[in-house]
């Protein structure tokens, strides 16, 4: 019973300063004590996604979708949606940066995510610049 409870601290506690780091834009002091959370408490999605956005904001995407691929416990909606975000934002991140290979990863975004407006948004900016302005039109056309 004393074991559990402190088991139940150490969650808390991790929980809350991933949160607190996250929120004070200190990714890499919250990925520490996301991970912990999270081993703690798998089924816990709102720490996942912490974790998941930290990695992301230091622009890690590799571990950003192995933590996702790693959950357990989450479901598959949750999984995708997580998948989603972390291609959208790598997409941004090469489209903003002029770099090339955005285009499959918005486009795997938005298999992902095909109701969140800015994977479509990306997509049909990066179809057109690639010279598919048809494809991209209809994509518009689709989706709105």
């Amino acid at each position: 019973d004393k074991l559990e409870g402190f088991r139940e601290t150490q969650l808390l506690a991790a929980q809350h300063l991933s949160d607190y780091h996250d929120r004070h834009a200190r990714p890499q002091l919250a990925i520490p004590h996301a991970e912990k959370a999270v081993t703690l408490n798998p089924k816990d999605a709102k720490t996942l996604s912490t974790l998941v956005s930290a990695h992301v904001r230091l622009r890690h995407w590799q571990e950003a979708e192995s933590a996702v691929l790693r959950a357990r416990g989450i479901s598959r909606a949750e999984r995708r949606h997580l998948l989603g975000m972390v291609a959208l934002a790598h997409a941004q991140a090469l489209h903003q940066a002029n770099a090339t290979g955005a285009l499959p990863l918005a486009l795997a975004a938005y298999k992902r995510l095909p109701d969140f407006a800015p994977a479509a948004q990306l997509l049909s900016e990066l179809l057109v610049l690639s010279q598919q302005r048809r494809k991209a039109q209809n994509l518009l056309i689709q989706v709105w």
